[in-house]
């Protein structure tokens, strides 16, 4: 027996030669935990490695050492021989006019100037005056000295030409024509209606 490549086993019966292609296991890697899967040098099937050296585990995710991200909590947090620290995310200095004053929104990691007028309430939601908001991706509302200033997206007419449908796209506030499509044995085709 013998292998003229790292993925073939030969055997020679009689005057014929017979090969056969390696059979690999999967060695089902654990990715949560940082585990790479790879082909070591002159082998054929692939074998699980351990995460890198100095990488860290946080919030069920692997980074390596001197990454830095985000965490949700407004926070910025980075990976130091397989040590994880996080620190609170630095906002930029603030310095609100008299007639406003530092707030910072819900959701939000760094204060802003507002108004110092009369808050707006909406959907069971307190806005401070000046503080903007989105009811709907198409519309936008400001408080107003107690009051809710709202503005929605104006569109412009569109008119379609001859086999071309008037189509709001998913996050688009606005309607565009798009190519009418059509189904063929199953499958949805767009483009092109040639027709005699």
């Amino acid at each position: 027996m013998w292998r003229p490549d790292s993925c073939q086993e030969c055997q020679c019966f009689s005057d014929i030669t017979v090969c056969q292609l390696a059979t690999c296991l999967n060695p089902h890697c654990d990715y949560q935990r940082g585990e790479r899967l790879r082909i070591p040098p002159n082998q054929c099937c692939p074998e699980c490695l351990p995460s890198s050296q100095g990488s860290c585990q946080h919030d069920e995710a692997v980074y390596g050492h001197d990454s830095q991200w985000s965490s949700p909590q407004c926070q910025v947090c980075v990976c130091s021989e397989g040590s994880v620290s996080c620190r609170q995310r630095p906002c930029p200095p603030l310095s609100c006019p008299p007639d406003q004053t530092a707030f910072t929104p819900a959701g939000d990691c760094c204060p802003k100037c507002v108004h110092s007028g009369a808050s707006c309430s909406w959907d069971d939601y307190e806005y401070r005056d000046g503080e903007e908001w989105r009811p709907s991706p198409c519309s936008k509302c400001v408080c107003m000295n107690g009051r809710p200033q709202c503005f929605t997206a104006e569109c412009q007419p569109v008119a379609c030409k001859q086999h071309e449908s008037l189509v709001i796209q998913p996050g688009q506030c606005c309607p565009q024509c798009l190519p009418t499509s059509c189904l063929s044995a199953g499958r949805e085709h767009k483009g092109l209606f040639l027709f005699n």
